[in-house]
């Protein structure tokens, strides 16, 4: 057992020399123009020892006296913060201990991106053929629910249903129905232009993925969208080969109607929702893996039954792709256990992780040291080094990649705004710079997504695997522009362009392909009174025809001259096909 205390920054004038040294001899890092967009140059295969910092300072000197410095007492920029991390990950490194890749990194196909529509990219995960079973399914449902106005959809017409939902990400408007008004300053037009809001509503209202007689496993929570589930899991998968750091967590998919399955997370920006445990590239946070949690198992006799092993079980279903390349996986205490380093590391996969001192095979005699503030304990258990640090608080790590020691100090940044050089545990720089993948995949698909509420469980998740898809599309476009020597575009271009593809197949749906209702245009409200057509007040006719739950039927004292039939505000403002127009 081993004690290391905190470095004060006198007298290591030697180190700074030498980290001086190390910017000298590096390149600089290209970085996105936007910040949500990033991906980290490991992903591009460029070693993190190449990363330097060329810019001049407001000195505006040139050559080194010109550098930005890490030297105690300045404020720090975000450059020298990252500065800072790379260079304790180079020291920790160094130690020869961190296993050498055996993989590639990349995208599985190399698309010329100049000469390739961006919804190809998109397309790469979510095939033609998804569409069109979703296609097939809509239509099935529509006849066993007896629907009498239903006009059968095809693959074309759900590709352009996903396009408005895309749209509804990036333009957000209170309700959906004011992307259709005819207020100037609310409908957009690019969507009243391409389907009427009476087939959306009918296409929402029917919009099925599995056939609900053929469902074999109804406990799970992707039993509705089991298709669409296995072939983005597949398909995710076999597109893109990850780097040599991944990362593993959990991601919340807001639902706050009643379902079994749904966790409370309190301290989760999502709080109430379904659970997804991700596994994504930790560099750029592309999702590779993934398992909605269907919550805990039901006994014969109907009781919940604990299962013995579950994150162990989780965490082996996410990596077991990657089994025998020499990965390392960065997990927190939630995963982390000592029996799970031992089984990864039989299959060639490395772990650097946070731990509980609760946790299966944490050392017994660290688990009461709380070291000095600044300093930590370490001890070597069967080749896992476990660490006890007292930084903010007290943080316990495990990892079988780092040694007990680091080469030298390393800086890190003070409450006080100040750089100061520290003894940290080897594991920390790595875990701080490689943690983040999975919150990466969750903070650009928050970017541009679609929220909003939905009393079918099952539509929050097809929407959220409809996003991250576009992500990963987004991805797999980006790592072909650097291949090529390309500067790709942001996230917001790439989705505005793929969202402009979906909405110009709305002109196969307008030639009738499938004979589709396309409804009156939007007009203006020509509605009288109930009274002088010899109606009572009641339901809405439309929203009877259209099989709309009783409780979402409009009451109305309006109807309208031409048909005598009773419309509410709603239909009247979109525009109804009147029965003497025709």
């Amino acid at each position: 057992m081993m004690e290391h205390s905190r470095i004060t920054l006198m007298g290591l004038g030697n180190y700074v020399s030498e980290l001086e040294e190390d910017q000298d001899d590096c390149s600089e890092l290209e970085e996105d123009e936007e910040d949500q967009d990033d991906c980290s140059d490991d992903c591009f295969e460029t070693d993190i020892s190449d990363a330097s910092d060329d810019e001049d300072t407001e000195d505006g000197g040139g050559g080194g006296g010109g550098r930005d410095k890490l030297v105690d007492g300045m404020a720090p920029t975000p450059k020298r913060r990252k500065l800072a991390g790379q260079d304790g990950l180079r020291k920790a490194k160094s130690t020869g201990k961190y296993p050498e890749f055996k993989g590639v990194v990349g995208a599985a196909d190399k698309v010329d991106p100049c000469n390739t529509a961006f919804i190809d990219f998109v397309k790469l995960l979510w095939p033609d053929s998804l569409c069109e079973h979703i296609a097939e399914q809509t239509n099935l449902y529509a006849t066993q629910c007896g629907a009498k106005s239903w006009k059968g959809t095809h693959r074309d017409e759900i590709w352009v249903f996903i396009g408005i939902i895309l749209e509804m990400g990036i333009h957000r408007l209170p309700e959906y129905t004011d992307y259709w008004s005819t207020d100037r300053l609310l409908g957009v037009q690019a969507v009243k232009d391409t389907m009427p809001f009476n087939r959306f509503k009918s296409l929402r209202r029917y919009l099925h993925c599995n056939d609900n007689t053929c469902i074999v496993d109804s406990r799970k929570i992707t039993s509705k969208i089991h298709t669409v589930s296995e072939t983005l899991s597949t398909n995710h998968l076999a597109k893109y080969h990850p780097s040599q750091e991944l990362s593993v967590d959990e991601m919340m998919i807001k639902y706050k109607g009643r379902k079994w399955g749904k966790i409370h997370m309190p301290r989760k920006p999502v709080k109430l929702g379904f659970k997804v445990w991700c596994c994504s590239c930790s560099c750029c946070g592309y999702l590779c893996t993934f398992d909605v949690y269907s919550g805990r198992l039901t006994g014969s006799s109907g009781t919940k039954v604990s299962e013995k092993g579950l994150l162990m079980r989780v965490v082996k279903q996410l990596v077991e792709p990657f089994l025998t390349m020499n990965h390392v996986v960065y997990m927190d205490n939630f995963y982390t256990s000592g029996p799970l380093i031992v089984y990864l590391r039989k299959h060639d996969v490395f772990v650097v992780g946070t731990m509980t001192k609760s946790a299966a095979g944490f050392p017994s005699d660290l688990k009461g040291v709380v070291p000095h503030k600044g300093e930590y304990v370490s001890k070597t258990v069967d080749d896992i080094c476990y660490f006890v640090f007292n930084d903010r608080k007290v943080v316990c790590f495990a990892t079988n990649v780092f040694p007990e020691t680091m080469p030298d100090a390393v800086f890190r940044l003070q409450a006080d705004g100040t750089l100061c050089a520290q003894s940290v545990p080897p594991c920390l720089p790595a875990y701080n710079l490689y943690m983040g993948g999975v919150d990466n995949t969750g903070r650009m698909r928050k970017t541009y997504g679609y929220d909003r509420k939905c009393r079918r469980y099952w539509f929050r998740i097809l929407f959220h695997f409809v996003d991250i898809t576009v992500n990963n599309g987004y991805i797999l476009y980006k790592h072909n522009c650097v291949r090529v020597g390309e500067k790709p575009k942001c996230l917001k271009g790439f989705r505005l362009e793929v969202i402009g593809s979906l909405l110009s197949m709305s002109r196969t749906c307008a030639r009738g392909v499938s004979g589709l209702n396309l409804g009156n245009p939007p007009s203006q409200d020509i509605r009288v009174s109930v009274s002088r057509v010899g109606l009572s007040r009641g339901r809405c006719q439309i929203c009877v025809q259209d099989r709309i739950p009783s409780k979402e039927q409009k009451h109305t004292a309006m109807a309208c001259p031409n048909c005598t039939i009773r419309i509410c505000h709603e239909h009247a403002i979109i525009g109804h096909r009147c029965s003497k127009l025709d």
